[in-house]
């Protein structure tokens, strides 16, 4: 089965998983196909590199962001900006530039604001594996066909998706995979969160097929390193 990392086809990207797809390429969820419109943001933040919107991330604290490395491009820190506590990925919130970007081996990336954004909600980070059968929830940005450069929605959208089985994420690292139930992840909700039942999050978008499976790195199995990352 084929699957792409989810980053915006927009964007020049130099790591491996979400340039520009190619039939040989590794692409990765980018957008949400189907589901619905989120009423309220629960934490999660628009990426933009070299001002065009290339990814989803989450709000770690009022400093901190988490994301899929796939989408940081070269991972220079001055590439990136980030609109944060908005429902549209272009207007309201506020506009924060990165000043620091660390990476994982895993397709996790860690920003650092330049500005703290103050008043913005935040995630919660999981300490365990979903189960499998479990019902989720995906948030992003992405495209909302499955065309090669789909359009990308301009207010948040959500799905529900169902847990099936432990896989490998867009570099190898531990991810877990999971089946639309109303909708699926495509490009531009790489970096974007899954939810489990509580509200934590428990995965970071990784790659998909656009169709019904997309995987997300898991989170409970690095959450040390996002959590030490961002007390850095």
């Amino acid at each position: 089965m084929k699957k792409f990392a989810l980053g915006a086809a927009t964007a020049a990207l130099a790591i491996t998983g979400l340039t520009v797809p190619t039939a040989s390429a590794v692409d990765g969820p980018d957008r949400i196909v189907g589901g619905t419109t989120a009423t309220s943001n629960p934490g999660t933040v628009a990426l933009f590199v070299n001002g065009a919107y290339n990814c989803t991330a989450t709000l770690l604290d009022s400093n901190s962001v988490l994301t899929a490395k796939h989408c940081i491009g070269n991972g220079s820190a001055s590439a990136l900006s980030f609109r944060v506590g908005s429902l549209s990925k272009g207007s309201g919130g506020t506009i924060h530039k990165a000043s620091k970007v660390t990476w994982h081996s895993a397709d996790l990336a860690v920003a650092t604001l330049a500005t703290p954004a103050t008043g913005a909600p935040t995630v919660r980070l999981a300490t365990a594996r979903p189960a499998a059968n479990e019902t989720n929830k995906i948030f992003g940005w992405g495209g909302t066909t499955c065309a090669e450069f789909p359009p990308s929605p301009a207010t948040l959208k959500t799905a529900n998706v169902r847990v099936q089985s432990l896989t490998s994420d867009n570099y190898g690292g531990i991810a877990f995979k999971s089946t639309g139930i109303n909708g699926t992840a495509w490009k531009g909700d790489s970096g974007g969160p899954q939810f489990n039942a509580a509200g934590q999050q428990v995965g970071v978008a990784s790659t998909a097929d656009c169709y019904s499976v997309q995987n997300y790195t898991s989170v409970p199995d690095y959450r040390s390193w996002i959590t030490t990352q961002a007390a850095g």
